[in-house]
């Protein structure tokens, strides 16, 4: 057949096929007489190429998506431990003090606005057609793994309620007043044993929580969602969707982990007693646990930003 009507059936096939295997195929082509039998078998082998192609684009936004809210579990971790040290320490009085210092902190709240409003505004009609899907095919796991942040929210909130209620009130199982005493809390042991019971829990949740719905992403199937808004109605894939959301995530972790590195080395300077006080989680100096939080935050901006990179790389391969 001629050059020009190979080139015409290989555009049939998808463009990360032809990048790959187009040349090659097209050369192929013009070896062989055209014929419907020809044209028939090119026809059905582009079809399972496009099928193939879709089934990888789909798995791959999942995995994306998945990688961005594994890596907002793992900032929520960071950012209770840096969030924890601060609540009612001497450290809220110097950020009064200082407008620089105290506007470090702001970016550290600017970040995590940016990073939950994408993920809140990606999320809901992700888990609105997740549902849609586990209806359909009737996959209850997959509620059951949508529900994995609240149930371990919930289990968190019950251990310590327990605790508080068997202690008449006087102890929350915090674990970042675990090195401090007072004359109605409970001893050091128990302060211990049920504080570091809550942290298990809380890092143990949002583990869970990350590797549960990120299977989801992965393996689930997303229908199309049909918005009427002032008589316009739009089609959306929310996994698609989410996916372009990806990038504005990275961001609002990586403007949480520049704060945070800034507002240490300020509180280094500022407030060099109270910053390495035993204020953190688990008895851990605040300067100890500002590094903790900068190493696990740092983590975190990496995995975001390795996601946000192949979302863009999707979109121009697509």
């Amino acid at each position: 057949m001629t050059s020009r009507t190979a080139a015409r059936l290989v555009r049939l096939y998808p463009r990360c096929w032809r990048t790959r295997y187009g040349e090659e195929f097209a050369a192929l082509l013009e070896q062989h007489p055209f014929s419907f039998k020809t044209f028939a078998n090119v026809l059905w082998s582009a079809g399972e190429a496009h099928m193939r192609a879709a089934i990888s684009h789909e798995r791959n936004q999942g995995i994306i998506v998945g990688s961005v809210w594994s890596a907002w579990m793992i900032a929520v971790i960071a950012g209770l431990i840096l969030y924890g040290m601060v609540d009612d320490s001497p450290l809220l009085a110097a950020m009064d003090q200082s407008s620089i210092f105290a506007a470090s902190w702001k970016v550290i709240q600017t970040g995590c606005v940016l990073a939950v409003s994408a993920i809140l505004i990606a999320g809901l009609p992700l888990a609105w057609s997740i549902g849609l899907y586990a209806v359909r095919q009737r996959r209850r796991g997959v509620y059951l793994r949508l529900a994995s942040p609240f149930i371990s929210a919930f289990a968190l909130v019950a251990w310590m309620a327990t605790v508080l209620i068997c202690t008449g009130g006087h102890w929350a199982a915090s674990p970042w007043a675990v090195a401090f005493s007072r004359p109605d809390w409970p001893s050091d042991s128990v302060r211990w044993i049920t504080g570091s019971i809550s942290a298990l829990v809380l890092v143990l949740g949002c583990i869970a929580s990350a590797a549960s719905v990120s299977q989801v992403l992965r393996d689930s199937r997303f229908p199309d969602l049909r918005i009427a808004f002032s008589g316009v109605n739009v089609q959306v894939n929310p996994l698609s969707f989410a996916t372009a959301l990806a990038p504005w995530a990275a961001a609002g972790i990586f403007v949480m982990l520049a704060g945070v590195v800034v507002w240490g080395c300020i509180a280094s300077h500022l407030s060099a007693i109270a910053f390495r006080s035993l204020s953190g989680p688990l008895g851990l100096s605040g300067w100890v646990s500002w590094i903790l939080s900068t190493i696990i935050l740092g983590f975190a901006a990496a995995i975001s930003a390795q996601a946000a990179w192949r979302s863009r790389a999707l979109a121009a391969h697509r």
